[in-house]
């Protein structure tokens, strides 16, 4: 058994000591590299700790790429009139060039007003959000549109 002046005797060394001896200056007053080196370490672990705990915590919804994707479907007679339509949602995919261009834009447009005159990395950036966002776990997009 460990008694407590053995237990002080042994935690004495990782106490700091400041002002340091042997130093002079306003060396006297700053940690050693091991110290600094140490305490940056323990700092990177914790928030690397912390970040992988929030990180396996995150749930996941399952199911929503099931309703985004959700049309309906329209049957037509021979003669090109409606015969039905199957579907929960009122939604049809419509391709780009049918979609009037003011409708195109808006979208960028809401996010950022000033896209079209900024020159800047906009587009580098939207890309490295896309590769990173597939690269992982759940898939993602850039928020910037790029049409």
């Amino acid at each position: 058994m460990i008694t407590r002046k053995q237990l002080a005797t042994a935690l004495r060394r990782f106490r700091p000591v400041c002002p340091r001896p042997g130093r002079t200056g306003f060396r006297r007053w700053v940690p050693s590299w091991r110290r600094t080196l140490g305490l940056f370490g323990c700092a990177v672990t914790v928030v690397a700790g912390v970040l992988t705990i929030m990180f396996m915590r995150t749930a996941i919804p399952a199911g929503l790429n099931a309703f985004a994707t959700q049309q309906d479907n329209v049957h037509y007679w021979d003669d090109g009139s409606e015969m039905t339509r199957t579907g929960e949602v009122d939604r049809q995919d419509t391709p780009l060039d049918q979609v009037p261009e003011k409708v195109r834009w808006a979208t960028p447009a809401a996010e950022n007003e000033t896209f079209r005159n900024r020159a800047d990395l906009h587009e580098l950036d939207g890309m490295r959000r896309v590769s990173a966002a597939s690269s992982s776990r759940t898939p993602g997009t850039a928020s910037r549109c790029p049409w």
